[in-house]
């Protein structure tokens, strides 16, 4: 779990880890001041099944490359078209350093302890 404070106060919390007992999970919760957004796992089918023992749904889906499948090949059709048209990418060089920096500052927060003060000027050591 990483804790982030943003420049405004604002608490952002992280949690990853590799493979939960039911399967692939990546879910997204953002919760505002006026309303909150969800993002759930994506099941494998949409059956759910009801009894008097309750309500039975279908597991996740099995893996981030069949969940996402139709994301990958939207994002290849934006790339060839960004190239075409002669387009701006959504996201630039600096997004990517700029999420290199936060997990870097991620990994030396854990070994040391410590909070890290997520400056423009700061770098890994």
């Amino acid at each position: 779990m990483i804790t982030l404070v943003s420049q405004s106060g604002r608490f952002v919390q992280m949690n990853n880890c590799r493979r939960a007992p039911f399967g692939y999970d990546q879910r997204l919760e953002a919760l505002c001041e006026k309303e909150a957004l969800y993002v759930e796992n994506r099941p494998r089918d949409s059956v759910t099944i009801a009894s008097s023992a309750g309500f039975t749904a279908a597991p996740p889906m099995n893996y981030f490359i069949e969940r996402f499948a139709e994301a990958y090949r939207m994002e290849m059709a934006a790339f060839v078209d960004m190239l075409e048209r002669g387009r701006a990418p959504l996201a630039s060089m600096r997004d990517g350093l700029e999420a290199q920096r936060l997990a870097e500052a991620a990994m030396v927060s854990m070994e040391s302890g410590q909070p890290v003060h997520l400056d423009q000027a700061w770098q890994p050591a």
